[in-house]
């Protein structure tokens, strides 16, 4: 062998090769020459089967001559690897000399076993004559070459010797230049990375070469290229940036899409979002991306993504339109203008807020035909509606008409030219000394709307009394009278027969003109002693009395307008000013009181001895209906409670008179209560905002109970709502209510907190068990029983130092205790009459006789007018009770 291992120096970074017995107790070279194994082809120089003696001296020349030669070829080829990897080390990295140097290394190895088959080869050329090839070191002349010794074989002819072949080695000088576009790609060759382009690559081996061409951000190019000897062979690329998928799923239809590069990214990209506010996958560099959706009139959507090379990205945009605005105009101006229903101002309105969408728009004015249209506004935008005509109704024409005729449409008087609503009236026109006559009336727009009277006819109404029984007295209206009476319009009467020695007769009628009334008599009847002692009992009952002093107290403080001013009442005393002013923001609930006082005791605003006070505080109570059927403004807190009372005060005078207007009015009352009422609870404060309490909750109730009682139609739906409040605040084990929590105490202002202590009396209980009687519970209920005991063990005393007095408990606690109808309930009805007669103010008490002190917690907010009011009906609860059995001619009116 010519050596053991191969071993390039460490410095070439090439690691050493070592043959494969090197390590495993290698002998010496002439030690292992026995063992080599023969070459089985010819070896330059030497022949198999020749004579030994020729055999062994031609292949020693000839192994010696092909050794030497191969030795220094060996030579030769290790110095230009040597100074090739020296080259590619100053050129290249650490990493790329070694690739190259194990190239090189591998190379070597070849040569030298070539070498060693050789060596091998001619140490057995003839008869076990060893022959050694050594290779001549390249520093040191080498010794004279030895003839070998020939031993002649005779009559063998030798043969010539063959040209030795000596092939040239492979040339190395190719060189390849790569260049891109842009510059600064890694280049890899055959898989080992040379280094960045532009690049000059020296030395290559010629034949084709993979080169590879990368770069971050950009396509990798991949291509084989040839390159020859002594050539510069040259590959210059272009390369595409990588990209990925962008799909928008959902954004704002129609918006500008703009992609924004950051830092690893250099291009904008822009696009439009459909119609469904989507984008199509769409091929987009890699990199990050500031990504915006921008649409008018709404708020820009951000957003970023990052595209990689052969991602597919999907992105949702979420955007909010902004609001827009909207001027309209109208001819004449001054028109209401309400959007979806809410009243936003007048018009002109030059510039309005509204959010973007479809809105619907109204225009109403006084007299004129309203006008609604619809409207879509975008984001940003100004919408301008122009400007609307609105026509205006009909005015009414009294052509022709007599000037002392009175006209009335729908019941309301035409008091001055004014406007019609189109639509259908019935129009009345009366005049002193004729027929009235009625009739309906059309109004339609651009058409006058005419009143003319047909021929009027004077009949006036008749009373005829001239045909009574010998000895009977008859007084109409107070005032005695006999034969015929004449009317000029329809008029209520009261006819008072008196026959002595027999009971009175006392006959309601209504006179109308065109009929003549003949007043027939029943049967005079002579009194009894028991009736006679019952009705000098009655009146002077004590109970009475004091009704006639309050109600006598109500009708000197009314103010001519017919309202009782709850602040300033005083302004009508007569003799010293009374004390105990309220608070104005229920002025229409205590003079609702008062008229209510009025009607239990029988008068009415046709009968009875304050039927003015009674008429003109009715006529107050509809002047202050509005037109969804409130009684009074809604500027206090507690406007529901005047609601209720004036509900009250016109269903109480519905009933005894059944009047149409009274009858409108009412239904317009119960109408508004419905709509106010919290879902399926009660009422408190405000409409239907889902607030309760037991106090605004037993007033309503009732009140519609006032209403059904009279026959107007009330939804059921509204008491059992009541009833499911009123049972949420009652405690089950005993029947105590709360105010706004279960078994809780009353509401009390924090003024009379320590004056009137909440355990001193009952009044949410006593209100709740008029509420459950009033929604149709019967009377043997267990809570109604369980309320009712509470009652009883709280009877209603007088007493101002322990603060037990509450006026509001004792009126409910009274109708309550009257509707259940035990001997309990007769007892606690005596002593609230009791305590009330008793502490009534006396004839000695100047203006203020008949009225009774403000002493009780609410005293504060219902003043003098309002506790007398209270008083007053709380002491004619029986009288209440027993309306439904009033005789027939009470209920006629």
């Amino acid at each position: 062998m010519v050596a053991d291992s191969v071993r390039l120096p460490s410095q070439y970074g090439i690691p050493a090769f070592r043959t494969p017995n090197e390590g495993r107790g290698v002998r010496t070279k002439a030690a292992d020459s026995a063992r080599s194994p023969r070459i089985p082809h010819e070896v330059p120089g030497f022949r198999t089967g020749a004579p030994d003696s020729q055999q062994g001296t031609l292949c020693g020349d000839h192994i010696r001559t092909v050794g030497s030669t191969s030795v220094a070829w060996l030579e030769r080829e290790t110095e230009l690897v040597r100074r090739f990897v020296m080259t590619r080390r100053e050129g290249r990295d650490r990493g790329d000399a070694s690739r190259w140097g194990l190239a090189a290394a591998a190379l070597l190895l070849v040569l030298v076993f070539g070498v060693q088959v050789l060596h091998e080869a001619g140490r057995d050329a003839s008869d076990g004559e060893r022959v050694v090839v050594e290779p001549t070191p390249p520093a040191q002349t080498p010794p004279p070459r030895e003839t070998p010794r020939v031993v002649p074989r005779p009559a063998v002819t030798p043969e010539p010797a063959p040209t030795p072949v000596v092939r040239r080695p492979l040339r190395t000088d190719t060189s390849l230049r790569v260049t891109s576009t842009p510059s600064d790609a890694r280049v890899v060759v055959d898989n080992v990375e040379r280094g960045r382009t532009p690049i000059l690559l020296e030395g290559l081996s010629r034949g084709r070469h993979r080169v590879r061409v990368e770069l971050d951000r950009f396509e990798v190019l991949v291509a084989t290229v040839e390159t020859r000897p002594r050539e510069v062979t040259g590959h210059d690329v272009r390369l595409d940036r990588s990209r990925g998928m962008l799909l928008v799923e959902r954004g704002p239809a129609g918006a500008r899409l703009v992609l924004q590069p950051r830092r690893d990214a250099d291009r904008t990209y822009e696009f439009t979002l459909d119609g469904f506010g989507a984008l199509p996958a769409t091929e987009i560099e890699t990199g990050t991306y500031d990504v915006q959706a921008i649409r008018p009139g709404f708020d820009v959507a951000a957003t970023a993504v990052r595209i990689a090379a052969g991602s597919r990205e999907q992105i949702s945009l979420r955007t909010t339109q902004r609001s827009g605005s909207f001027a309209i105009d109208s001819r004449p101006r001054g028109a209401r203008v309400s959007v979806n229903g809410r009243e936003i101002g007048t018009t002109p309105i030059q510039s309005a807020p509204i959010a973007a969408g479809s809105h619907e728009i109204a225009l109403a004015l006084n007299e004129h035909e309203g006008q609604s249209l619809e409207m879509t506004v975008r984001g940003d935008e100004l919408r301008s509606l122009g400007v609307i005509h609105l026509t205006p109704w009909p005015e009414v024409s009294r052509a022709g008409l007599p000037p002392e005729t009175v006209v009335t449409i729908d019941g309301v008087p035409l008091t001055r030219a004014r406007r019609l609503r189109p639509g259908t009236y019935a129009v009345e026109l009366t005049r002193p000394g004729y027929v009235t006559q009625r009739r309906e009336l059309s109004s339609r727009l651009g058409e006058p709307f005419d009143i003319t009277g047909e021929a009027w006819v004077s009949v006036k109404a008749r009373l005829d009394i001239g045909t009574l029984p010998e000895g009977v007295t008859a007084k109409v209206n107070g005032r005695p009278v006999e034969g015929v009476l004449t009317y000029d319009d329809a008029e209520d009467v009261v006819v008072v027969l008196s026959l002595a020695g027999h009971e009175s007769q006392e006959h309601e009628l209504l006179v109308t003109p065109g009929r003549t009334i003949v007043l027939q008599p029943r049967e005079f009847k002579k009194p009894s002693g028991l009736l006679t002692q019952r009705r000098d009992a009655r009146s002077k009952s004590s109970v009475e009395e004091a009704v006639g002093a309050a109600l006598a107290w109500l009708s000197r403080h009314q103010d001519e307008g017919g309202e009782w001013d709850n602040d300033t009442f005083d302004a009508r005393c007569q003799d010293a000013q009374c004390a105990g002013p309220g608070d104005a923001g229920y002025g229409p609930g205590v003079s609702a009181l008062a008229v209510l006082a009025f009607q239990a005791d029988g008068h009415s605003h046709r009968l009875g001895a304050h039927r003015e006070a009674v008429q003109n505080g009715l006529l107050y109570l509809r002047t202050i209906q509005d037109d969804e059927g409130c009684f009074g403004p809604r500027s206090s807190r507690r406007f529901l409670y005047n609601h209720a009372a004036g509900t009250l005060a016109v269903a109480d005078a519905y009933a005894l008179t059944r009047g149409k207007l009274l009858e409108d009015s009412t239904r317009r009352a119960v109408g508004f209560i419905e709509r106010a009422q919290s879902p399926y609870l009660g009422w408190r404060y405000g409409l239907a905002d889902g607030e309760s309490d037991t106090s605004s909750t037993a007033w309503m109730t009732t009140a519609l109970r006032a209403a059904a009682d009279a026959g107007i139609e009330v939804s059921p739906r509204s008491f059992s709502s009541a009833l499911t409040w009123i049972d949420r605040m009652t405690e089950p084990e005993f029947g105590r209510v709360g105010y706004r929590e279960r078994g809780g105490p009353p509401f009390r202002e924090q003024a009379v907190i320590e004056r009137f202590p909440a355990d001193r009396t009952e009044p949410l209980t006593a209100a709740a068990v008029l509420a459950r009687l009033a929604a149709g519970q019967p009377r043997d209920h267990d809570l109604v029983e369980k309320g009712a005991a509470l009652l009883v063990a709280m009877p209603p005393i007088w007493d101002v130092d322990k603060g037990t007095i509450d006026f509001t408990y004792w009126l409910h606690g009274a109708a309550a205790m009257q509707r259940i109808g035990s001997k309990d309930s007769t007892k606690w009805i005596d002593a609230v009459e009791k305590a009330l007669t008793e502490n009534q103010r006396g004839t000695d008490d100047d203006d203020a006789r008949g009225s009774w002190d403000p002493v009780d917690p609410w005293s504060r907010a219902l003043g003098r007018v309002g506790t007398t009011a209270l008083n007053a009906l709380t002491l004619q609860t029986r009288r209440r009770a027993s309306a439904a059995t009033r005789d027939d001619d009470t209920a006629k009116r």
